[in-house]
């Protein structure tokens, strides 16, 4: 046998036996996460235990004989399947991923990990009849090469794009701060009805400085300050106008973020502009859930397992909320407004013209859904289950996102400003969303505790839902301050935002 023959020969034993050692110590793993959670299955699903049990421990003694099998293979000097194997592993592992995509809905560490053992010892079985020079193993080797290729490989391809070109269709809340903003920042020049975005990637006018005397307030937050309307009816422009003392009330925020990328937004461009004053909007139907816990990297499992991590179910997802927003005869964008009117940027409308340009602004009993209502209300149920659960703990996971803001923003004065739900404005709307939950919910909760923590830390903070409940209702009995069916405010709540913004910052800024 030649030097190259060796060589080839110990390449070939040495790939065989790390993919066959890597089946048992994978599998072992699976039967200690398995046993270490067995208190708690064992009081649901006994039954379900003992049999997963019983095939992790079939799966590390499978394991371990694939590894015997490849040594045994190289003292007799037996040919190895050795790039089959790397094959078979991986099509292996895509294959138990698709299945337990299709199985559990939430990424769960130990059923992960069982999964994974169960997984391991199933390429254990393979290794020992591969190197038996079992005829099957070609067809398995083709299967799991398409599987491979077709589902691993446009995850991968998904995976290379999204780093080059980030998008709304693949970005994840779970990507940085600095990543997320730079995926859901309006793209300079777009227009939308009939603005221009900025050239920062803010739905307002270009900040060129202030003149003297010029006080500056800089808002800082998601789709509710983007808004759904002209910039002129914007509530930061309207609470521009109602201030009156002269200043500057700037729009900073993007659609689809929250509170990490406020304090990304704070420290990066709200801080060197030296305001006199500093706004976070905080929506209480998803910015009170984020948690510190969520920005730290999962179990080793997550990034393969976690659904929240696979673009290509991400990639369909979103494709299909598109596509039902498609059905109503709407063209969307990604915070649920529509799209802009495709024609060359041009002076930025005022009021005047705006109002001109865009009379169903006026009126609200006029609007186009941008939702069906049966999915609006499973949002909407979703959103008020998880903050205004009585039974629920009340240190809400925000507040740790919140010490960071105060933290940073210093000696700038502070201002949070609390943007309600819809359900909480309008009275009928909470009453279907209480019967469809079929609980007890606890209507003003975010706001009560939300409160008491600003309270405790004598942190300024102005809450809308009081000036939303005082606006007359129209002839229908609704108030109509919310975008039908979108969440988001219209020209009327914006118009009340904008004016209870202004009486609460008109002092602070003498």
């Amino acid at each position: 046998m030649t030097s190259e023959s060796i060589a080839r020969a110990d390449t070939a034993f040495l790939v065989s036996f790390a993919c066959a050692l890597a089946c048992p110590v994978v599998a072992v793993q699976g039967l200690v996460t398995w046993c270490a959670w067995r208190d708690a299955l064992r009081h649901h699903l006994p039954v379900g235990f003992v049999v997963v049990l019983g095939l992790l421990a079939v799966a590390v003694a499978v394991g371990s004989a694939g590894v015997v099998a490849v040594v045994a293979a190289r003292r007799r000097a037996e040919p190895l399947r050795a790039w089959i194997l790397p094959r078979l592993v991986l099509g292996a592992l895509v294959a138990s991923a698709v299945v337990y995509l299709l199985l559990f809905p939430l990424h769960r560490p130990p059923y992960a990990h069982a999964t994974a053992g169960l997984t391991a010892g199933l390429v254990g079985w393979t290794i020992v009849a591969a190197s038996r020079s079992a005829r099957w193993i070609e067809a398995a080797d083709l299967a799991a090469t398409l599987l491979f290729t077709v589902l691993l490989g446009g995850e991968l391809a998904l995976r290379g794009y999204d780093l080059v070109h980030p998008t709304y269709l693949l970005s994840s809340d779970t990507s940085g701060p600095r990543r997320l903003l730079a995926a859901r920042r309006l793209r300079p020049g777009d227009v939308r009805h009939g603005f221009p975005v900025n050239s920062r990637g803010d739905y307002d006018e270009e900040f060129h400085g202030r003149a003297p005397g010029e006080r500056l307030v800089v808002v800082v937050g998601d789709s509710m300050s983007v808004g759904t309307v002209p910039v002129p009816l914007n509530f930061t422009s309207v609470a521009e106008r109602e201030l009156g003392v002269p200043a500057e009330v700037y729009n900073m925020a993007a659609p689809g973020i929250g509170p990490p990328e406020y304090l990304e937004l704070l420290l990066a461009e709200a801080l060197p502009m030296l305001p006199d004053l500093i706004v976070v909007g905080l929506f209480v139907g998803n910015d009170l859930v984020y948690s510190l816990e969520a920005e730290e990297p999962r179990d080793w499992l997550h990034a393969f397992y976690g659904r929240d991590r696979v673009l290509l179910l991400r990639l369909f997802s979103r494709l299909r909320l598109l596509r039902d927003g498609a059905s109503l005869g709407l063209d969307r964008n990604a915070d649920g407004g529509e799209v802009s009117e495709s024609r060359p940027s041009g002076p930025a409308l005022t009021l005047e013209e705006a109002l001109a340009a865009y009379p169903r602004y006026t009126d609200p009993l006029a609007e186009r859904p941008t939702f069906t209502p049966e999915r609006f209300l499973s949002a909407t149920i979703q959103k008020a289950s998880q903050v205004c659960d009585p039974t629920a703990s009340e240190e809400l996971p925000v507040f740790a996102h919140l010490e960071r803001i105060v933290s940073a923003a210093g000696d700038v004065p502070l201002l949070f400003l609390v943007n309600p739900d819809e359900c909480q404005v309008e009275d009928a709307f909470w009453d279907r969303v209480v019967a469809a939950a079929g609980r007890p919910l606890e209507r003003d909760r975010p706001q009560r505790l939300l409160a008491r923590w600003f309270s405790e830390r004598d942190q300024a903070f102005l809450d809308l839902l009081p000036a939303f409940r005082a606006v007359p209702p129209l002839e229908d009995g609704e108030r109509h301050l919310f975008l039908l069916r979108s969440g988001h405010r219209n020209a009327r709540g914006d118009e009340a935002a904008g004016k209870a913004l202004a009486a609460f910052l008109r002092d602070r800024l003498r």
